[in-house]
Formats: C-alpha cells, structure tokens, sequence
C-alpha cells in the first residue's frame, strides 16, 4: 500500500469514527431526548378531546324563544365532575358556539376559586368578584348556567351554594333570591328536551 493510500484510509477511518460518536448511543431502555417547549403539540390529531374525557357546560340558546339552556360539550383533561364543569363553563364560548347563537351571561374573567367543593349532595362554588359585576337582567340566566352546569352528575350533587371571594351570597332564582339553589328554581330556562 502507498503513502497515499494510507493517509486516505487513515483520514476515511477518522471519519468514520467522529460520524459515529455523534450519533445517539443505543439505551437498553429508552430516555428523553429533550424536553417538548411548551405549547408544542407533536400530535396530528386535534387536541379537543386529548384523552377522551369531556363534560358538558350549559350555555343560553338564543336561537330558542323563549330563551332555554343547552348543553355544550368541552373537553377536559380532568376527570369530570361538578368543579371541573364549572371551571370549563368559565372559559366562555368557542367560536363554534358564537357562531351557532349561543350565549352566556356570566361576566368575562370571573374565575373558580380553589375553596369551591363538593360536600356530598352539595356543591360550593366560590367565584372571583367579577360574578357581582352581573346585571340583574342576566342574573337568573347566569345562575342557571352555573347551576345546570354543576348538577349535571345523575350521582353528583343537586343543591348549589354561592360564595363570592369566599363569602356567601343569594343567587337570582325564577322566583326570588335564595341561599340554596337547584334545578327546580330555574324551570323556565330548563333545557329543551
């Protein structure tokens, strides 16, 4: 072999060998690469519905006349129940559900707060000081969402108390005002079935 020939061989066997050290060691079992920047999504599926899990939220109809609830699926991460109904109701409308006429009347930006609870047949739902900002014309339908929302569990609670920056309040029923509320106090908004 002549000089050349092994320099080339040489320089082809460095090569070779720095090609191969950057390359990804085998693992016999295996390990994260580099973490996903948040707010990427490597699926190709649609995250509405990411695990399957949904509840429903209770929005105005308002192609309906009278004005009636209905119910809107969200998809949550969470395992469903009243709070994580509530919390979903919360975010608003989807474009989906503008576009289809519906509403809501519960005032933007007014949050769950983390001593909401359910407490057997009774579900405490603490909200920010937003849900005072409510007009009294769109009270009862507010509180009929929250309401609907939160007892939609055949198993769950049936009663919802109302606190506001952990303070008890009197939600807007048909009728009155009242401590305790229910499906039944706000029969003229029940969906249609």
């Amino acid at each position: 072999m002549t000089t050349r020939r092994r320099a080339l061989l040489a320089i082809v066997l460095v090569v070779l060998s720095l090609i191969a050290a950057c390359g990804i060691p085998k693992d016999s079992h295996p390990r994260l690469i580099a973490e996903e920047p948040e707010g990427f999504n490597t699926s190709t599926q649609p995250t509405i519905g990411v695990g399957g899990l949904e509840v429903h939220v209770y929005l105005i109809d308002g192609q309906a006349d009278p004005l009636k609830l209905a119910a809107r699926k969200r998809p949550t991460t969470q395992q469903p129940g009243p709070l994580e109904a509530v919390a979903a109701l919360l975010l608003g409308l989807t474009k989906d559900d503008d576009v289809q006429g519906y509403q809501t009347k519960i005032p933007q930006g007014t949050q769950l707060r983390d001593d909401s609870k359910v407490d057997g047949k009774l579900v405490t739902i603490d909200l920010s000081s937003e849900i005072s900002t409510i007009s009294a014309q769109n009270a009862v339908q507010a509180y009929a969402q929250l309401v609907y929302t939160a007892t939609q569990y055949p198993s769950g609670p049936s009663q919802v108390q109302f606190l506001t920056e952990g303070k008890p309040i009197n939600a807007q029923t048909d009728a009155a005002t009242k401590s305790v509320v229910g499906r039944s106090d706000y029969r003229s908004l029940a969906p249609k079935s």
